[in-house]
């Protein structure tokens, strides 16, 4: 085992800067690759290696204030307020569902290897 030469603490930060743009030029690479992965469409999209990309829309959102408005004034002195899992236990699941809103901002690209 041959020793590692002794860096000055110059040289050992100029490694690290090198890295660390390398590392900023790359992430910009990966995100502009994902960019296109999620213009594909919402759904399963398989490479011939047998990786599959998984875009799914953005998560939908429980509108807890349009839900407390949903339920009856007994129902809403039995909860401690507008908190969304009392709330929703309260709702039967279609006022559940009617009070989702669609999620915000871009669907999500996962890469799922083999």
């Amino acid at each position: 085992m041959t020793a590692q030469p002794i860096r000055t603490v110059d040289q050992l930060v100029d490694s690290y800067l090198d890295l660390a743009d390398k590392i900023a030029q790359l992430t910009e690479q990966q995100a502009g690759v994902k960019a296109q992965l999620r213009d594909l469409g919402v759904g399963d999209h398989a490479a011939k290696n047998g990786v599959v990309v998984k875009v799914t829309p953005p998560s939908r959102r429980f509108n807890v204030d349009l839900a407390w408005m949903m339920l009856t004034e007994e129902q809403q002195k039995l909860s401690v307020g507008p908190i969304a899992a009392q709330v929703k236990k309260r709702l039967s699941g279609d006022l559940v569902d009617a009070c989702m809103e669609d999620g915000k901002g871009d669907p999500t690209v996962k890469v799922v290897t083999p």
